[in-house]
């Protein structure tokens, strides 16, 4: 399998495990993809003369995009992406897997970017929250707004539509006007463990003690902190909590995804989000384990 990576120096550490665990690279460059140029973008990709599986190590980027790469690699490099694009959109977008996770994450509701404007239908979308004020925290159908809060939720009452609704404009302007697919409400957890006193710098976002688990072809690759800048807490995990994660994950149509589960005061685990693998980030202290792990999951699928 090809890993492509972006020509930016927070991979260097990354690009290194992947070598080390014996992968072969590739290179593109991520302000091209930006402009949507995608023949720039992906000039440093080989071509294959029979079709070869790859993988794309990236940044967050809108399924349109993705689309696009995964178009040009297949027709113009006969490189195949880990991910169709219909499966890279059931885990970008809450909206494709909630159905799946329910049972096991906040209370979550959505309302297209149109329909936002309309204080009656934003009012119909929320009321499925109840009568009693909740906190909510808001998102895109893909980003949150963690670097942008100023407080650990982003609406105090989700009865005050007004609230609500400044919390969709201030989220808009913050991503440049750029809204993927409409807004997402979920029900803000108080009860999370926090595994630093302090928030995370530059935000207002506590610490939680939360987790990264990594699936390839729906097995359980890596679990690991979320929280990469503190010492290693992913030993909590026990085989048994995990279990019902790994019975989840068998029901999501992608081949590379990542669940973010986070620990309740009382013990128990609850789903964050769901994200593409190709655009995740890895804990940069177990770069080497992640591609040896995975270069070993390979090994045994292709016998």
């Amino acid at each position: 399998m090809l890993l492509i990576f972006p020509t930016e120096v927070k991979y260097k550490a990354e690009i290194i495990g992947a070598q080390r665990a014996g992968f072969q690279g590739a290179y593109y460059n991520h302000q091209h993809m930006l402009s949507g140029a995608m023949a720039l973008m992906l000039a440093q990709v080989p071509a294959y003369a029979q079709p070869m599986p790859a993988m794309l190590r990236s940044f967050v980027m809108p399924p349109h995009a993705y689309t696009a790469i995964y178009e040009h690699l297949a027709e113009e490099k006969n490189l195949y992406l880990i991910d169709t694009p219909e499966q890279h959109l059931e885990v970008c977008s809450v909206v494709n897997h909630y159905d799946k996770i329910k049972a096991w994450c906040p209370q979550t509701v959505w309302i297209d970017g149109e329909a936002a404007l309309d204080e009656a239908k934003l009012g119909a979308a929320l009321s499925a929250f109840g009568k009693e004020g909740k906190c909510l925290m808001l998102k895109d159908y893909m980003r949150s707004a963690k670097y942008q809060r100023e407080h650990p939720y982003d609406v105090a009452d989700h009865t005050d539509l007004a609230q609500a609704q400044a919390a969709m404009v201030n989220f808009k302007a913050h991503h440049q006007g750029v809204i993927n697919g409409g807004f997402v409400f979920s029900e803000y957890i108080p009860d999370l463990r926090v595994v630093h006193d302090h928030p995370f710098p530059m935000t207002h976002q506590p610490m939680y003690e939360e987790y990264r688990l990594f699936f390839l072809q729906h097995e359980l690759l890596l679990a690991t902190n979320y929280w990469e800048e503190m010492p290693d807490y992913s030993h909590q995990l026990t085989d048994k909590e995990l279990e019902p994660f790994k019975e989840v994950a068998k029901t999501i149509d992608s081949n590379f995804f990542t669940l973010d589960v986070a620990r309740r005061q009382d013990g128990s685990l609850v789903i964050i989000e769901l994200n593409p693998g190709q655009l995740a980030g890895i804990d940069y202290n177990r770069h080497h384990e992640f591609y040896q792990k995975m270069r070993e999951h390979l090994q045994v699928v292709a016998e």
